[in-house]
């Protein structure tokens, strides 16, 4: 059986995307997601598919846009953060290169696979 390993780029049946790296055909790593259908963009980190480790989640509903700055575990958001202290973290954890992708306007979906590679 063949696995994914290493970055890839996923469009799956529903639209949604993801960009970033696998491990024996499971999201592990950085990675975005697009939830096309729910406005939801997911940039962080990923173990056995599970949103695990640093992330921040963007979202749109019909009045205005949110953004949640925080620490996922199994899939759950555990611990939110301000913006200025979770990019400090990541500081600390030696992380500093994704500031950049975490600050990044996600408007031209097609270039971002090129800019995560490029960016770690």
């Amino acid at each position: 059986m063949n696995y994914i390993s290493g970055y890839g780029e996923m469009i799956y049946e529903n639209n949604n995307l993801y960009f970033g790296f696998w491990k024996n055909n499971k999201k592990c790593g950085f990675g975005i997601e697009f939830l096309v259908q729910k406005n939801i963009i997911f940039l962080g980190f990923w173990k056995d598919n599970f949103k695990c480790g640093y992330g921040k989640l963007m979202y749109k509903n019909n009045t205005d846009d949110k953004v949640n700055y925080g620490f996922w575990k199994d899939n759950q958001l555990n611990k939110i953060f301000e913006q200025d202290k979770f990019y400090q973290l990541l500081i600390n954890i030696g992380f500093e290169r994704y500031i950049n992708i975490f600050n990044k306007e996600y408007n031209d979906i097609e270039k971002i696979g090129l800019y995560i590679l490029n960016s770690l």
